[in-house]
């Protein structure tokens, strides 16, 4: 099995104003390639690489996670979570005092259920 023997930057891209930096990946095999923006950590299996041929050599990037969440969609935050970082958002912003955060993570979630079921 191969795996990423390393990945150093060589060199920075910019267009339109905006730079990426570009890392020469090795695989253990010899394999070379380059990756656009993305360090690849050493030891990542080619198994987990989309390696393609391009225009001036090889392109290496990692596979999107995908598969168990949706096609590789973030996972949704669950509505208590969201809703006590909507009232932790409050005390930061010294509208709400630290001691009732709880209850107002609280309102805002029962205002979120009562919402869904319309």
């Amino acid at each position: 099995m191969e795996t990423v023997t390393s990945c150093k930057p060589i060199k920075v891209w910019e267009k339109d104003g905006k730079k990426v930096q570009i890392y020469e990946v090795t695989l253990s095999d010899g394999t070379k390639g380059e990756s656009f923006g993305k360090e690849i950590p050493e030891g990542t299996a080619q198994e987990a690489l989309d390696i393609t041929e391009g225009q001036y050599g090889k392109k290496i990037k990692l596979k999107s996670a995908g598969g168990g969440f949706g096609g590789g969609k973030k996972p949704q935050m669950q509505p208590s979570t969201m809703c006590l970082s909507y009232a932790k958002d409050l005390v930061v912003a010294g509208k709400l005092e630290f001691k009732d955060i709880l209850p107002a993570a609280e309102k805002f979630l029962n205002w979120v259920k009562q919402m869904e079921g319309k």
